[in-house]
Order: C-alpha cells, then structure tokens, then sequence
C-alpha cells in the first residue's frame, strides 16, 4: 500500500550537500520538483502544511548530493 492512502502527516528530512550554500528561498524552491514526485508517486498524500513537516539542511562540500529521509510526523 502506497504511504499516500494512509493520509499520515509525514516528515521529510532534506539535506541539500553542494559546493555553495544555497540562500533561503533557493534552498526551499529547488525542492519543488522533488515535493511533486514524492506526491505522483504517492510517498506522501500531499505538500500541505497539514500533511507535510519539512526540514531542510545544507551542508557545503565538495559534493553534489541531496539526502532525503521521509518518516511519520
């Protein structure tokens, strides 16, 4: 059963990893894409504030990577 029928408040633990940090409306609009898929492929029910709790980190290094954890609210 996909995470999206259960209609649960999830958590979402982003950790953006880049050779420059991103400001603060970068590092939320970049996610965009990635908010639209995890709700296409029904991980979570929506991208309300009722259904989603995000927490957004960066690191600076030598990297590009992005990390992400989604856990129950």
């Amino acid at each position: 059963m996909a995470m999206a029928n259960l209609k649960k408040r999830m958590r979402l633990d982003v950790t953006l990893i880049h050779k420059k940090l991103y400001d603060v409306d970068a590092k939320y609009t970049c996610l965009k894409p990635i908010l639209d898929s995890l709700v296409t492929l029904q991980f979570l029910a929506g991208d309300t504030e009722e259904l989603l709790e995000l927490h957004v980190e960066q690191q600076k290094l030598n990297a590009e990577e992005t990390m992400i954890v989604i856990r129950e609210a």
